[in-house]
C-alpha cells in the first residue's frame, strides 16, 4: 500500500491543483493507495458531511477531523501503517506533512511548488525557520523528493542539498471531451477569464492594475476560491475604485473544476501573471480546451509570440499591455488559429510526455 497524505482532497475544491495532481495519479497508476487529508476545505470549520477519523470509500480514504481526538486517531494509523511508503504532498502543513514525514520509515515527498521563490515571500522568517526544523528531521531519513520540472528540482536541492534523491516526473492531466474549440470573438474586444486560486502568489492585482492603465473594451471574468480574504478583499476594493474596471471585472467565486471546460468555451484568453507554478494545472487545462493563455515567465511553460500564447515577464508591464492591446484587435479567424495552437501546443507538450511519465511514477511506487 502506498499512503498519500494531503492537505486536501475531494470533496474540498478550493485547494487548486494539488487535488487536480493527485485525482489524476490515482485514475492514471496502478498502485494500492490510501489518502489522508483534512475533513474540511480551505478556509472552512466545518467537516464534511462524511465520515471522519475512519477509513471510508471502501477503506480508500482517512478524513482528518478537527480537535485533539482527531489527532490522536490520526496519530495511531500513522504507526500502524509506517512501514509503508508515505507519499507527502506539501511541506508546510503540521497535520498532513510535518507528522507524516515525523512517523514515515519510507518517505516520498513532493512539494507541490511550495518552495518557489513566489511561494516563499509570504511569511518568509515563520517559513525559513520551519524548513531549517524540517532539514534536522530529515537528515537521517532516507526520503525521495518527487519534482514536477527540473526548476523545481532546482528548488528542493537549494534548501535541502544537492546530494539528496530527486527524480522529476510531470503531473498527469485528463483531456477534457466534448467542447467546440470554435472562436466567436469580437474584433476589438477582450474577454478575458482568470481561473484560480485568489492569493498573493497568484498575482491578481498585477493583472488588475495592467487592465485599469489600457484603454481597450474588455471584460474580466474571475472564477476560483479565496485562499487570502484579505488579498481578495483587497482586489475587490480596487475594483470598485476604479471607474475603469467595475463593471467589466465581475467575481464568480468557486466553481467545480469539472465543468471548467465548459466555462472556457464563453471566453478568447485565460490569464494568469502568477509569481510561481511548478506546473499550473489551470493552464494546461485551458491548453486543452483551446483556450489560448497570457501567463507569467513564472512557469514551465514558454510561448513562441508567433502562436498568439503569452509567457511574457512579470517586470516588464509594458509588454502586458501591448499585448493586450493587440489581443483585443485580433478577429475571430485570427482568434482560431490561436486557439488551434493552444490545442496543439497541448498535444505537442503535454500529452506527448503522459505514457513516459505513468511509468516513471510506477517506479517511484515500487514496494
Amino acid at each position: 500500500m502506498i499512503f498519500v497524505f494531503t492537505e486536501y482532497f475531494t470533496p474540498a475544491i478550493k485547494a487548486g491543483g494539488p487535488i487536480t495532481s493527485i485525482t489524476n495519479l490515482l485514475l492514471m497508476v496502478n498502485g494500492d493507495f490510501r489518502v489522508f487529508a483534512r475533513g474540511q476545505d480551505v478556509n472552512e470549520t466545518r467537516s464534511f458531511a462524511i465520515k471522519v477519523n475512519q477509513w471510508t470509500n471502501n477503506s480508500k480514504n482517512w478524513y482528518v477531523g478537527l480537535g485533539f481526538c482527531s489527532l490522536y486517531w490520526f496519530w495511531r494509523e500513522l504507526l500502524k501503517y509506517n512501514q509503508h511508503i508515505f507519499y507527502v504532498n506539501g511541506v508546510f502543513d503540521i497535520k498532513m506533512n510535518f507528522l507524516p514525514i515525523l512517523f514515515s520509515k519510507r518517505l516520498i515527498i513532493a512539494p507541490r511548488g511550495m518552495l518557489q521563490n513566489g511561494a516563499l515571500v509570504k511569511g518568509w522568517v515563520k517559513k525559513i525557520c520551519y524548513l531549517m526544523v524540517l532539514r534536522i528531521f530529515l537528515r537521517n531519513k532516507k526520503v525521495i523528493w518527487h519534482a514536477t520540472d527540473e526548476v523545481e528540482a532546482n528548488d528542493i536541492a537549494t534548501i535541502f542539498g544537492r546530494q539528496k534523491e530527486i527524480t522529476a516526473i510531470p503531473n498527469l492531466v485528463k483531456e477534457i471531451e466534448g467542447l467546440s474549440r470554435q472562436s466567436n470573438k469580437k474584433s476589438g474586444h477582450l474577454n478575458l477569464v482568470y481561473y484560480s486560486l485568489i492569493s498573493e502568489k497568484k498575482n491578481l492585482k498585477f493583472m488588475l492594475d495592467i487592465l485599469n492603465n489600457i484603454s481597450i473594451s474588455f471584460e474580466l471574468h474571475i472564477y476560483g476560491p479565496v485562499k487570502d480574504l484579505d488579498y481578495a478583499n483587497s482586489c475587490k476594493q480596487y475594483v470598485l475604485e476604479s471607474s475603469n474596471l467595475v463593471g467589466k471585472v465581475k467575481f464568480h467565486g468557486t466553481i467545480n473544476s469539472k465543468i471548467f471546460g465548459h466555462v472556457a468555451d464563453q471566453y478568447d484568453y485565460f490569464i494568469l501573471p502568477t509569481l510561481g507554478e511548478n506546473f499550473g494545472h489551470a493552464i494546461v487545462e485551458s491548453l486543452s480546451c483551446g483556450l489560448p493563455v497570457i501567463i507569467s515567465d513564472q512557469t514551465p511553460w514558454v510561448f513562441n509570440t508567433s502562436t498568439y500564447n503569452f509567457s511574457i515577464p512579470l517586470n516588464d508591464t509594458l509588454k502586458w499591455k501591448e499585448t493586450l492591446v493587440s489581443l483585443a484587435a485580433l478577429d475571430v479567424l485570427e482568434h482560431q488559429q490561436a486557439k488551434e495552437n493552444a490545442f496543439m501546443f497541448y498535444k505537442d507538450q503535454v500529452l506527448i510526455n503522459q505514457l513516459s511519465a505513468i511509468q516513471a511514477y510506477q517506479t517511484l511506487f515500487q514496494e
